[in-house]
């Protein structure tokens, strides 16, 4: 029987990016402007969206809230691949 190899480095960061996911409802513009905050803070550069690509990242983020708050098999498929 083959066993699966983990990465303790690996599994770390994914339960990071879960609990950032789950802090922020897996809101991607939430969790973007936690990241350039990140980014500030370490005084790296930061990438910003113009405008327009804001707002359709913004509406994308909304109308998934919605379905996911709403299909437990989304949430579950969410879920899977962020903690993997």
């Amino acid at each position: 029987m083959l066993t699966m190899w983990t990465d303790p480095i690996v599994d770390d960061l994914a339960q990071y990016r879960t609990k950032v996911a789950e802090k922020f409802g897996y809101n991607l513009v939430e969790m973007v402007r936690y990241y350039q905050n990140q980014q500030r803070q370490a005084g790296r550069k930061v990438v910003s969206f113009c405008n327009e690509e804001m707002r359709s990242l913004q509406e994308s983020a909304e109308i998934y809230a919605e379905v996911y708050a709403e299909d437990p098999d989304l949430r579950a498929v969410t879920e899977a691949a962020i903690t993997n």
